[in-house]
């Protein structure tokens, strides 16, 4: 409901994938839609689909870990980051 709210459009994040890193989508739901349906997909890699069925969070945690660096406008990912990143 007040997702135009909180929110990032992928198309705004465009100028970031120019960088020479790996991009790992944690989006689930109507973003991941998004994100698979752009021409910048082959440059993310996504494994959402398998991920977190029970809704625990659990696999994104784990995936979470292994990362450097997130983004996000989503809160619930926010808080599970600092959790994982800083124990």
């Amino acid at each position: 409901r007040h997702d135009a709210e909180r929110s990032i459009a992928l198309a705004k994040l465009r100028p970031l994938f120019d960088e020479p890193v790996t991009f790992v989508s944690l989006q689930m739901g109507d973003g991941a839609d998004e994100i698979r349906r752009e021409e910048l997909a082959m440059t993310i890699e996504d494994w959402t689909d398998i991920m977190d069925r029970d809704g625990a969070f659990l696999d994104t945690a784990a995936l979470m870990m292994s990362l450097d660096c997130v983004l996000t406008g989503d809160t619930s990912i926010a808080r599970l980051w600092k959790l994982v990143s800083h124990g």
